[in-house]
């Protein structure tokens, strides 16, 4: 079982969350690891694997043991197909989820408005985080998708984008996290 911290200060604490990836393909199996960790854990990451084969059902469920959702889909449309997906996704009630920066600003943007709107008429708030870079990408792998800039310089400039965009965040490899925290501490 994977975890992983989304931090805002140097060192996890009790105040920072920390995401227990669910990376299984049943919903038993999902339900089996919420319910060993019990109130130890009350945060969780659904990503593609586990979204794909079990679907809005799991994600309902965690919401209803109130259990604190990031739906790590990492959105990459045209904005007003993301705009919507991202609609769908407040909907259900989850925190976090992801699109990819590289979707351009006003896809960020639009994204950020659909969970804007959903939050204003529930009162439950869903951030929005932008993928700069996918961790699996090194230099090489940037400059085959054509981007100008070397890796770190890429995914600054895609934490810039987010934040323009209003993003609540960014998702970026741990090589990057100083620089881009550094530059952008609001």
């Amino acid at each position: 079982m994977e975890a992983m911290a989304i931090s805002y200060s140097n060192t996890v604490t009790q105040d920072v969350p920390v995401y227990v990836a669910l990376d299984v393909s049943s919903a038993d199996d999902a339900l089996r690891i919420v319910d060993r960790l019990g109130d130890v854990a009350t945060h969780y990451k659904v990503g593609l694997q586990l979204y794909l084969a079990q679907g809005r059902s799991l994600v309902e469920e965690l919401v209803r043991r109130d259990k604190r959702v990031f739906l790590d889909l990492k959105f990459h449309d045209i904005p007003n197909t993301v705009y919507h997906a991202v609609q769908e996704a407040a909907l259900l009630g989850v925190d976090l989820v992801t699109v990819h920066a590289l979707g351009g600003k006003q896809m960020v943007a639009r994204a950020v408005e659909a969970a804007t709107e959903v939050g204003e008429r529930s009162g439950k708030k869903t951030g929005v985080l932008a993928v700069t870079i996918l961790t699996s990408m090194g230099g090489s792998d940037v400059q085959d998708i054509g981007l100008r800039n070397p890796l770190p310089e890429s995914s600054l400039a895609l934490a810039s984008l987010a934040e323009a965009a209003g993003a609540f965040g960014v998702v970026c490899s741990a090589a990057e996290v100083a620089r881009i925290r550094r530059d952008y501490k609001s």
